[in-house]
């Protein structure tokens, strides 16, 4: 028997539909995770590039980050910039992870363990 593609989508649709707000919220903290678990090794090489290089690294800092005063000269160098920036992300990256573990694990507003947690649960007739 094959089933088209769209009453599949339908049949989501209906379990998703209560709790709209929080599949949208659990899907921006995933995807938001994933972005950051991209963005991290390439900080992280950013930062091994620069430190192994000495002060060479120092021209690849943007400008508006190069004004942060953050060194005894009043220039941060590109080693304590990608250190801060890796540190920063990871923090983040960590509250994100929380916070979706939070969104998808607590249950959902309304639910009880002796109701079903969406309208079209199955139905048992006859007795037991």
């Amino acid at each position: 028997m094959k089933i088209p593609w769209r009453r599949y989508w339908e049949l989501l649709a209906v379990h998703i539909m209560p709790q709209r707000g929080r599949f949208i919220t659990l899907s921006v903290l995933l995807l938001t995770g994933i972005g950051l678990q991209v963005v991290n090794p390439q900080i992280m090489r950013y930062f091994v590039n620069a430190a192994t290089s000495g002060g060479e690294a120092q021209s690849r800092v943007p400008s508006a980050l190069a004004r942060l005063p953050l060194g005894s000269s009043g220039v941060p160098s590109a080693l304590a910039l990608s250190a801060l920036a890796l540190i920063g992300l990871a923090v983040l990256q960590q509250a994100i992870s929380v916070g979706a573990s939070y969104v998808g694990e607590s249950p959902p507003s309304g639910a009880s363990p002796g109701r079903p947690p969406t309208p079209c649960a199955p139905r048992w007739h006859g007795t037991a």
